[in-house]
């Protein structure tokens, strides 16, 4: 079941946005998802329930991506405008 846990840890991390820390998405991770199979393994639902619904926050945590601010997307209008102009 550990195993399950890491694996399902690292798919997820090769799909986060790029300013997210790794390290901290597996620390997060790791530890509650080997706490909620143990919950599910004895057949704890309640126990398993709680911790299932925190590794979903997490999961939507990581997976939200920042807003984009105007002054990065108006450098980078600028900068596909030079390229038109320049070929």
């Amino acid at each position: 079941m550990g195993g399950s846990v890491v694996g399902i840890a690292y798919q997820v991390e090769k799909r986060l946005p790029p300013n997210r820390s790794p390290l901290l998405w597996k620390v997060l991770f790791i530890p509650a998802g080997f706490t909620a199979v143990y919950g599910l393994l004895n057949f704890w639902w309640l126990f398993f329930s709680v911790i299932a619904a925190y590794l979903l926050i997490i999961v939507f945590v990581f997976w939200k991506r920042p807003p984009k601010t105007d002054a990065i997307s108006n450098d980078v209008k600028e900068l596909e405008e030079k390229m038109k102009k320049c070929c």
